[in-house]
């Protein structure tokens, strides 16, 4: 472990404030906070230096939770590990990102606004790492420098392995939760480190970059917007210049479904939405949104809904 981050937290520190007032916790110490209500239990840590700023989350949420973190344009390099729902705008102000699930990790540069949103049922655990120069090693630095503004690894078994090690310990013995945290930090940073290492071998495997993570956005975007347009990822592929397997990988690591599963699942509860207040009939639906017949219409909306479209009208028509 490298001895010369020194902890600088304080109890003043605006961020430990924000953090204690947003979550409704109790500050337990100058960078753990407790939280024990309505909305989540568990804890947040926050370990700050001159150099570094780690966050570390890890609750039971038992209401949606919308989260923003401070004071991330005063570092240069921005990580952010395990979270399951992020969203982002760049410092041009352009090109709100928003991902749901990623497994593995996101590098950012130039980056104003991070938010999180922590959804009811679920147990976050997660990391946001934020560092300045002379912290990662020199070579690491000059990979970084290079990369793109957004990139995302999606995870593999080293990731996985990390986020079991990092939250492994229920409990700490209050006196050695520093020197825990420091640990744990470090651990990660040089795992992180490590597969960035080989950067320039596996980019094309391994990493997501900026106009790849667009392009999946916006065919994201491009479904909702036009529902009775049913996608072709042959298609999506060669208009935004991607492989087609890599694209079909992020899309569904961002929306845990294939292109064409989530066209479905958004196609048949748009319908269902819609079926109640239009005086369309259902032969003119079936065929304005690319099902093959009315018969596949009926078929796809009993499966999803337990009864045909005529059964629904007729069971929720007042």
């Amino acid at each position: 472990m490298n001895t010369r981050y020194k902890i600088l937290n304080r109890i003043e520190n605006p961020e430990i404030l924000y953090l204690k007032e947003r979550f409704n916790g109790e500050i337990h110490s100058e960078f753990n906070i407790k939280i024990d209500n309505q909305e989540a239990k568990g804890e947040v840590l926050l370990y700050l230096t001159k150099e570094l700023k780690v966050i570390i989350t890890n609750f039971e949420v038992y209401s949606d939770i919308h989260l923003e973190l401070l004071a991330h344009k005063d570092y240069k390099y921005k990580f952010l590990c395990f979270f399951d729902h992020i969203e982002t705008k760049e410092a041009d102000g352009k090109g709100m990102m928003e991902v749901r699930n990623p497994s593995g990790f996101f590098f950012f540069k130039d980056l104003n606004d991070v938010k999180f949103k922590f959804e009811k049922g679920t147990h976050n655990q997660a990391v946001s790492i934020a560092f300045n120069e002379g912290v990662a090693h020199s070579e690491i630095e000059k990979i970084l420098d290079n990369m793109d503004n957004v990139v995302y690894h999606s995870g593999n078994n080293d990731t996985s392995l990390w986020k079991k090690l990092f939250f492994s310990a229920r409990e700490v013995y209050e006196p050695l939760k520093v020197l825990w945290g420091e640990t744990k930090i470090f651990d990660l940073l040089y795992g992180i480190q490590n597969i960035l290492s080989n950067y320039n071998e596996v980019k094309d495997d391994e990493f997501y970059e900026n106009y790849e993570i667009d392009s999946v956005i916006k065919i994201q975007k491009g479904i909702i917007s036009d529902l009775r347009k049913r996608p072709n990822i042959q298609q999506l592929s060669k208009e935004y210049g991607i492989n087609k397997n890599k694209l079909g990988d992020l899309f569904k690591q961002f929306y845990q479904q294939t292109i064409y599963q989530y066209y479905k699942k958004q196609r048949i509860n748009h319908i269902k939405n819609i079926l109640l207040s239009t005086t369309d009939k259902l032969s003119f639906i079936a065929s304005e949104y690319s099902f093959t017949n009315i018969n596949h219409f009926s078929r796809e909306f009993k499966k999803e809904f337990g009864m045909s479209p005529s059964e629904y009208i007729q069971n929720n028509k007042g």
